[in-house]
């Protein structure tokens, strides 16, 4: 396939594969510009470039990546450290990446910044491995809706297969690598044959028995992303900042399903 048919075929082809599962996202059909991005964090990155003379406002608990980046160059704090300003951005994981789940002051939070035109970046990273979730990107503040396969498959973080979505052509540094045909032929290539292959629900449609016997048997409450279950106190040492002890138990699901397979 041509390097150019190929790239168009992807990002068709993401798009169509994240709007048919059981998560609903309200309002995605206006965010009609799709670009291939490496993995997620390169859109992070451009929105922090485009957004450096604001001040990035996150939630704790949220994705430290940011932190890392941001750290040394452009300002930032908490969402609950002060009130918001017409000169932040806001960057915010959907499913919350402390919660397995979408924020519950998601939707308030978008209300905000569409009233001070806040800029609004959507990180979708773990959409590929949720379920159910229903999310409302009709705000107009948001800017930016990302999202991998990273998460989806095992050994797929290493094609850095991303996706970014926006309401228009920005014309950046991601959409000129794009229109250059200047991104990762056989990482898209890659990309294309598991989304054609699997459902983005398949994670649950494979694991969920055993990601509910893991649960049950850890202790923890079940979210609606399968690498996650929350802890309580005993799960402490767990905790990101925010008001969740959030779990990964990716190795126990794993460990649980070799067990079954050698039986």
């Amino acid at each position: 396939m041509e390097h150019e048919k190929l790239l168009e075929t992807y990002t068709k082809t993401f798009s169509s594969w994240v709007t048919n599962g059981s998560s609903k996202l309200q309002g995605f059909d206006k965010f009609s510009h799709a670009s291939f991005c490496h993995g997620s964090v390169q859109a992070f990155d451009h929105f922090y470039l485009k957004h450096h003379l604001r001040k990035m406002r996150f939630f704790r608990g949220e994705f430290m990546y940011h932190q890392v980046c941001l750290k040394n160059s452009v300002d930032w704090c908490y969402i609950d450290d002060e009130p918001l300003n017409e000169n932040d951005a806001v960057i915010i994981s959907c499913p919350f990446s402390d919660l397995g789940d979408v924020h519950p002051e998601m939707n308030h939070l978008m209300e905000k910044c569409t009233q001070l035109n806040i800029p609004v970046l959507v990180d979708m990273a773990y959409l590929c491995i949720s379920k159910n979730l229903m999310v409302d990107l009709s705000h107009a503040c948001i800017e930016t809706v990302t999202s991998s396969i990273s998460k989806a498959f095992y050994g797929a973080q290493f094609l850095r297969a991303g996706i970014r979505w926006q309401r228009q052509d920005i014309d950046d540094g991601i959409d000129f690598f794009n229109k250059n045909h200047q991104v990762t032929g056989h990482s898209i290539a890659c990309a294309i044959d598991f989304m054609r292959n699997h459902s983005v629900d398949w994670n649950w449609e494979t694991y969920e028995n055993i990601y509910n016997h893991v649960v049950n048997k850890l202790d923890l409450e079940p979210t609606k992303c399968i690498l996650f279950g929350l802890g309580k106190e005993q799960y402490q040492e767990f905790n990101r900042g925010s008001q969740w002890n959030r779990v990964c138990i990716s190795q126990e699901i794993g460990e649980s399903y070799a067990c079954m397979q050698s039986q």
